[in-house]
């Protein structure tokens, strides 16, 4: 038997399309999906094998059986792939699920058959009745994007459908372990012996997408209900399901880091580098008179410990920007320590503008030593990288600058509070320039004022070492209801 592909020690077990060798058990579940981009219909990708607690279960063995089906035999499968995949040559680690759900609830074959229907026609006959019950079940899934209202420890959500309207409770153990309220939840429903139950191809999604999914289904469902007079919601929902995914596939690629980075600029327009100059210093206390009494540049408040000796200036532009409504605007920092200056900037040509003024204030006071650029993206990664390695008490501790988690929670409450009261009349771009309790007036301002709100309190929701904020006086202020 052959060496594996990939790590070249153990013996390759497994056919590897992607790799175009045998490759271990090992090495394809490590490495499949992650740094081996591998065919979207390659069977490895589906769930592992049930085994035996779940081989009990006829829903759970029935789900397993049809979707080992959908991607082997149905004869749908080539189609649903290519329509799934809209062109793209890698399958994200996040869309597994989504796509074997398409394959067994979504796509119609040649024969206008889902592949759990043609699983039914093939092999209903074989089976047991709690099998067949489990695949009408299975067959009967229908898809939406739902909003959890209210998470059940260990026993599941109350969710609202954010397409019909109406509420459902489901059964969901485990999800209750990292879903909040409000999270929105894209999901197939399914029926089993009177509780109803979220299908394994689910997925939390951001809320920041929410409007990019719902006008995806909104259109799909138009024109699903032109095309099948008479269809049940349910029916028409199973159309709708390609284009939330497409959708979603969109906005991530729209929210990547790297796409981030080439549209993300500061208030003059200048693309984001984060920028870095630094000079050696001949006289720390020429540096500070000559700084004295500028009005462009301020001296920072306070003090954290270990920065004995050390200085800090905000440097900004006096005139703001008017037109936006900022009377100042910060332009960078400037931390004077020992014998060292560095200037920091979020653009090149800020710091190239700051250099300049440096260069004429200080004369021979200082002298340049060098400059650093990093840009958004590379600070992006390495920002998600830092928050993904810290964690337990030193984290936390570190966090908070050595402050007590309760003390700094009650001044942080007491400011959160006080700026959502203010937000309340504050012009807001969502709103189209209007204040919330401007927008409240009418029925579609409402509507997007209580996303706001409920944006604010999922958010808030997810800091779990942070101060709980109470958002009944806003509620109340606006004169909206409140649902504790």
């Amino acid at each position: 038997m052959a060496r594996c592909v990939r790590c070249g020690e153990r013996k390759g077990k497994r056919t590897c399309r992607a790799l175009s060798g045998e490759i271990c058990a090992q090495c394809c579940g490590e490495h499949r999906g992650r740094d081996v981009e591998c065919p979207a219909d390659c069977a490895y990708l589906l769930p592992a094998d049930p085994g035996p607690a779940m081989a009990r279960d006829p829903f759970a063995r029935m789900f397993s059986s049809v979707a080992s089906y959908a991607v082997t035999d149905w004869p749908g499968k080539d189609g649903a792939r290519r329509a799934y995949m809209q062109g793209s040559k890698v399958l994200a680690e996040w869309e597994r699920g989504l796509l074997v759900g398409y394959l067994v609830h979504g796509h119609e074959g040649p024969d206008g058959r889902r592949a759990v229907e043609s699983y039914m026609a093939e092999r209903a006959a074989f089976l047991g009745p709690d099998d067949r019950e489990a695949l009408e079940s299975i067959r009967d899934a229908w898809f939406s994007l739902f909003e959890i209202e209210e998470v059940r420890p260990d026993e599941g959500f109350l969710l609202r459908d954010l397409v019909g309207g109406g509420e459902i409770i489901v059964h969901e153990r485990e999800g209750t372990k990292y879903a909040f309220r409000y999270d929105l939840l894209l999901a197939w429903i399914v029926t089993h012996e009177g509780r109803a139950t979220i299908a394994e191809a689910s997925m939390l999604v951001q809320r920041t997408h929410r409007e990019a999914i719902l006008g995806a289904i909104a259109k799909a469902r138009s024109s699903a209900g032109r095309k099948m007079p008479g269809a049940t919601y349910e029916e028409i929902g199973r159309r709708a399901f390609l284009p939330a995914v497409h959708a979603l596939r969109a906005a991530f690629e729209a929210y990547s880091p790297a796409a981030m980075a080439k549209v993300a600029s500061n208030m003059d327009g200048d693309r984001i580098v984060f920028s870095r100059a630094t000079w050696e210093v001949a006289s720390p206390e020429t540096v500070l008179e000559r700084l004295a009494g500028r009005d462009d540049f301020e001296a920072g408040e306070g003090r954290r410990e270990g920065d004995e000796g050390v200085e800090k200036f905000h440097w900004i532009d006096p005139e703001g920007r008017k037109d936006r409504g900022l009377e100042t605007l910060g332009l960078g920092t400037l931390t004077l320590d020992g014998t060292s200056l560095v200037l920091e900037t979020n653009s090149r040509k800020r710091l190239t503008r700051g250099k300049k003024l440096l260069a004429g204030l200080m004369g021979d006071a200082i002298r340049h030593a060098g400059d650093e650029f990093t840009p958004l993206a590379e600070a992006m990664k390495a920002s998600q990288a830092e928050r993904g390695g810290a964690g337990g008490e030193d984290a936390a501790a570190d966090a908070s600058g050595g402050i007590p988690i309760e003390v700094r929670n009650k001044a942080l409450r007491a400011f959160q509070q006080d700026y959502l009261m203010k937000w309340l009349d504050m012009e807001i771009p969502a709103l189209g320039g209007k204040t919330p309790r401007q927008a409240v007036r009418t029925a579609g301002g409402r509507a997007k004022v209580i996303g706001l709100l409920k944006d604010f309190e999922n958010m808030h929701s997810r800091d779990l070492d942070g101060p709980s904020i109470d958002l009944a006086p806003a509620y109340g202020e606006l004169g909206l209801p409140y649902d504790e």
